[in-house]
């Protein structure tokens, strides 16, 4: 084996796995931004299927149907809109931005978009290929040690893994500025429907900004499923009995700053909510209107009463 083919596989291995130190920290926050939003309703109650229902009729989504599935996506060759099992009906925040981002890619693919093809189509091929980048590279790394054809049939099948998992790399990147795209739309979306407030809207397009940054996770993922497949089956066999862990003293500070996080932008919210001063000069206009109503009434009855009075005959002396 050449030593440049040895630094330069040391070399990629350290940077694959700077990477993945990143996207994890990444994929990290994702989840915590997660389970804030999923604890904070919009303010009009609106769920992804109401928002899919109030934009049917518009023309870029007039073919395009909605299910549940395992998660929010986007099926390009059958044009659905998945959302995420059981939370069809959801009112929370991340839902509701969720299905939102996955009509930006209806939306997208509507309009022909040159990124959205180039991304299929890399993904499509995604799927064949990724299962074969580890066994091809381990076969050609054993056989590169031997002389001769087997050694260079060993470097081929070494190089053909490098081939595919640059592949993978480059569609990663490619799925940044789809991802961006379809976030473009998803906003636009929500700010013309005039669902949420400005402040909603804004968490919106934060939570998509940090979701961003988690859609390289999906190349590690596939690269190390069989690693992960394993792992599973480890746990199962050998690890059945085993009790679970009690939570640790730095998950319980972590959960007692994310609770008091969500009480406190649950208690901004409310302070957002209270009325502005044409709003309590109206209420206050329809109390003195429904006041000033009552004492007409009061009054037309009592002149009722005095007529009456009047009208009644005197009674005869016995």
């Amino acid at each position: 084996m050449s030593i440049w083919l040895i630094i330069s596989l040391a070399v990629g291995i350290v940077v694959l796995f700077l990477l993945f130190l990143f996207v994890l920290k990444a994929h990290k926050k994702f989840r915590q931004v997660k389970k804030i939003l999923r604890l904070i309703e919009t303010t009009n109650k609106v769920t992804p299927i109401e928002l899919f229902d109030i934009n049917k009729d518009t023309e870029e989504f007039l073919d395009t149907s909605i299910v549940e599935g395992q998660d929010y996506s986007y099926f390009p060759n059958t044009k659905m809109v998945c959302v995420e099992q059981g939370y069809a009906y959801s009112t929370a925040m991340f839902d509701v931005t969720a299905i939102a981002h996955e009509m930006g890619h209806a939306k997208a693919h509507y309009k022909g978009s040159f990124k959205m093809a180039l991304w299929y189509a890399l993904t499509t091929l995604e799927k064949f290929i990724c299962w074969a980048i580890l066994p091809l590279f381990l076969i050609g790394f054993i056989l590169s040690w031997f002389p001769g054809g087997t050694g260079t049939l060993g470097t081929l099948l070494m190089n053909i893994s490098t081939t595919f998992t640059v592949i993978i790399l480059v569609n990663r990147v490619i799925t940044i500025p789809t991802e961006r795209e379809a976030s473009k739309y998803g906003i636009k979306l929500l700010e013309n429907s005039k669902l949420l407030t400005d402040k909603e809207i804004k968490m919106s397009k934060k939570m998509l900004n940090v979701a961003l940054s988690t859609y390289v996770f999906a190349f590690y993922e596939r690269l190390f499923h069989n690693f992960i497949l394993a792992k599973k089956i480890f746990s199962k066999i050998f690890l059945k009995n085993k009790k679970p862990k009690p939570p640790s003293q730095k998950e319980i500070e972590e959960e007692q700053k994310l609770q008091q996080l969500v009480a406190e932008i649950q208690e901004d919210s409310m302070l957002n909510e209270q009325p502005t001063t044409e709003e309590l000069n109206m209420i206050k206009q329809q109390e003195e209107e429904e006041l000033l109503r009552q004492q007409q009434e009061e009054f037309l009855r009592q002149q009722q009463e005095e007529a009456n009075t009047i009208r009644r005959p005197p009674l005869d002396d016995e």
